[in-house]
């Protein structure tokens, strides 16, 4: 996050004069744990516009080697982060306290704003965190000087301080993640608290809980948090002079697919021979001989809910059983990748679940024969014990993904800066694959180094990749097309044209039956024919009047109703009662015929009606 830090540098310059409350945005403090490895908050190197006091915080305070807390809104706004998180290490019993001071001393009077990630096992009890009056030791309570904090209680969060007299609830009430944003006006004496906005660029309307409290203030001296007998976390701690200093966000990027190769060739060649993807750039001394493409339709994937990945071209793989190492490497055009989060996926189909198959991201590469060890950064691999996310220099090792050779789909989420991969196979539902993965495989602690290409090895197997798809969302690298809603495919199919004569209150042919009727029992909307057959029979002594119509078996939307009635003018009267059902047949093309009675000993009226939610 280099250009966070230098943000930083940039409103020190500005801000030298003093850290007096004016009109002027500023910044006055910032803590993002942005220590590395496991050490005591007391012993880091103190955030800008904080001063750490081994007397004030205590040691069990510490940071972690993590990926820290983050933020993102419903509009894919994204809290900028820096660093680790801080917390407890492990639950304990007594006042634990860690207390930042401000730098740049107390503030007295106009608005602040204050804002903090943090995540608690107990919605409940035990965790207050917010604005202090002055400090006091490491493990004493901070009662006394707590002025505009932020508890959790057992009706929800809420505004609490002992001295400005405050103790008003209407937060949360859930324990987990949470981002407060404080607006803290020490002149009029009123302290507002906005829970999980929605929009980070409209906190005040977005908020999912405010409270609103008056009391009276003394000057804000120190940032202070305690958690009782919790565990917890808190990140991303901004002390400023507008909304905006507490607030400041990313918006989500632009969607741009940086590099993508579908082997889209003619007949059978080597894919070293191929012309580049988008993207990607081939060369003969990277990718082996044996790397072939094949004249077919390619591999394809379809979701649960029919929706298909977007495909073209053929596939590329061995084309024999073969022993050593036979790699594929494809380069990125651009240039390498050396920040933010890089998205990935593929298809692949291979023999072999449980060894030889790796495929993803390189900080480099190696020769079309050689391991690619050295340069593996962010790989997909198979193991003894199902597939798994791999890197050598990045030092990823995690498995938990499929234990089945055969077809999969792969999408892989690397945070370069945070060092951090997440990998989905075989999402059920391409509109949410991270919701709906059969397996999901989290990787963190990585060290990444720039991305410059993709590789692709068997080892000794049989296998194929298709589709590799590289970019900065998750969109853009899952697209897929919508199978159309079944009446939409059935008009289309049925030659009728779009807004002309294909609404389903319509009858292009005339003959009593709308569109939605002849969808529904298999007719044919441009030529005149019956919706229904019907005939007499006799079974035993009685008279029967049989009532035969198609139904469709593959749209849940459609409710058919048999009824009988009497009165053709007057339908109030009709109803199921009387009506016998005899039986169906099998389903052929998505339609089953079904057969109903009635006996004739009256005079009545038979009606189906079809209903599309």
């Amino acid at each position: 996050m280099k250009r966070l830090k230098v943000k930083f540098i940039i409103l020190v310059m500005a801000s030298m004069s003093g850290l007096s409350m004016s009109a002027q945005a500023a910044l006055l403090a910032y803590e993002g744990f942005d220590a590395v490895g496991n050490i005591r908050v007391r012993d880091m190197v103190p955030g800008y516009g904080f001063t750490n006091n081994a007397d004030l915080t205590n040691y069990r305070y510490r940071t972690y080697d993590s990926a820290g807390l983050s933020y993102t809104d419903g509009n894919g706004n994204s809290l900028e982060v820096e660093g680790q998180y801080g917390g407890m290490d492990l639950q304990v019993s007594g006042t634990k306290n860690m207390q930042l001071e401000l730098t740049g001393g107390a503030i007295s009077t106009g608005t602040v704003y204050m804002s903090y990630l943090l995540d608690v096992d107990n919605g409940t009890s035990g965790f207050t965190a917010g604005l202090l009056s002055g400090a006091v030791g490491a493990s004493s309570s901070m009662g006394s000087v707590m002025q505009a904090m932020v508890r959790t209680t057992s009706t929800g969060w809420g505004n609490f301080g002992v001295p400005s007299g405050i103790d008003d609830v209407g937060g949360p009430t859930t324990a987990g993640l949470h981002f407060v944003v404080v607006a803290l006006d020490l002149d009029a004496g009123t302290m507002t608290t906005y829970f999980d906005p929605g929009d980070l660029s409209d906190v005040p309307g977005s908020a999912t809980h405010t409270i609103a409290s008056t009391g009276t203030f003394s000057p804000i001296t120190h940032f202070g948090l305690t958690l009782g007998s919790n565990f917890g976390y808190v990140d991303e701690i901004r002390i400023g002079t507008t909304m905006a200093d507490a607030v400041p966000f990313t918006a989500p990027p632009t969607p741009t697919l940086y590099a993508y190769e579908g082997f889209d060739a003619v007949g059978n060649i080597r894919v070293r021979a191929m012309p580049g993807g988008m993207g990607f750039t081939n060369n003969l001394d990277l990718t082996n001989y044996r790397m072939r493409t094949y004249d077919s339709a390619g591999l394809s994937y379809t979701d649960g809910n029919g929706n298909s990945l977007e495909v073209e071209g053929q596939f590329g793989g061995m084309d024999v059983l073969i022993f050593g190492t036979k790699n594929l490497q494809l380069e990125l055009t651009d240039g390498a990748i050396s920040s933010g989060t890089v998205y990935m996926s593929y298809l692949f189909d291979a023999d072999n679940a449980t060894n030889g198959f790796t495929a993803g991201l390189l900080s480099g590469a190696v020769g079309a024969s050689s391991s690619m060890g050295s340069v593996m950064q962010a790989m997909v691999r198979a193991t003894s014990t199902g597939w798994g996310n791999f890197g050598v220099p990045s030092g990823i090792d995690d498995v938990g993904g499929p234990t089945n050779a055969g077809l999969h789909f792969v999408v892989a989420e690397v945070n370069l800066d945070a060092g951090t991969m997440t990998t989905y196979f075989d999402p059920t539902n391409l509109t949410d694959v991270v919701g709906s993965a059969s397996h999901t495989v989290v990787s963190a602690g990585a060290t990444f180094s720039p991305i410059t290409h993709f590789g692709f090895s068997l080892g000794a197997n049989i296998g194929y990749v298709d589709e590799v798809r590289i970019g900065n969302t998750i969109e853009v690298v899952t697209p897929y097309s919508v199978t159309p809603v079944f009446y939409d495919a059935w008009a289309l199919d049925k030659g009728l044209t779009s807004g002309v004569n294909d609404a389903l209150t319509d009858d292009p042919d005339v003959d009593g039956n709308d569109n939605l009727m002849e969808y529904s029992v298999n007719g044919d909307p441009l030529v005149a024919d019956s919706a229904t057959e019907s005939f007499a029979g006799l079974d035993g002594e009685t008279n029967w009047f049989y009532h035969v119509h198609n139904q469709r078996t593959d749209d849940g939307s459609l409710t058919y109703t048999l009824e009988l009635g009497v009165d053709l003018v007057d339908e109030s009267g009709w109803g199921t009662t009387g009506v016998e059902f005899v039986g169906e047949s099998a389903s052929v093309d998505n339609y089953k015929s079904m057969t109903n009675r009635t006996d004739v000993s009256n005079k009545e009226f038979i009606k189906l009606t079809v209903e599309k939610n």
